[in-house]
C-alpha cells in the first residue's frame, strides 16, 4: 500500500475486502466478487487505487461489474 500511496503501483488487487483497514491511504472500488472467508463468513472483495483516481476507478468497476455479470 505504500507504493500504491507514493505513486509507484496504479492498482492493489487480491485479498483487500469492503472491511479493509486501508481506507485512509487508498480509494476501495465497489466490490467485484463475494466469497465465502476460511471462518465461512462472506467477505467481499474490492480492488485499491490511489485517492484522487476517481476516473480510473470508475473504469475499473464498470470492466469487474461487466465480467462478474458475463459469469452469473
Amino acid at each position: 500500500m505504500k507504493q500504491l500511496r507514493d505513486g509507484r503501483l496504479d492498482v492493489v488487487i487480491g485479498g483487500l475486502t469492503d472491511k479493509s483497514l486501508w481506507t485512509t491511504h487508498a480509494a476501495l472500488t465497489t466490490a467485484y466478487v463475494e466469497a465465502t472467508g476460511n471462518d465461512g463468513t462472506t467477505e467481499q472483495h474490492v480492488l485499491a487505487v490511489p485517492m484522487g483516481e476517481n476516473a480510473f476507478m470508475v473504469a475499473l468497476e464498470r470492466h469487474a461489474l461487466v465480467h462478474a455479470e458475463a459469469h452469473r
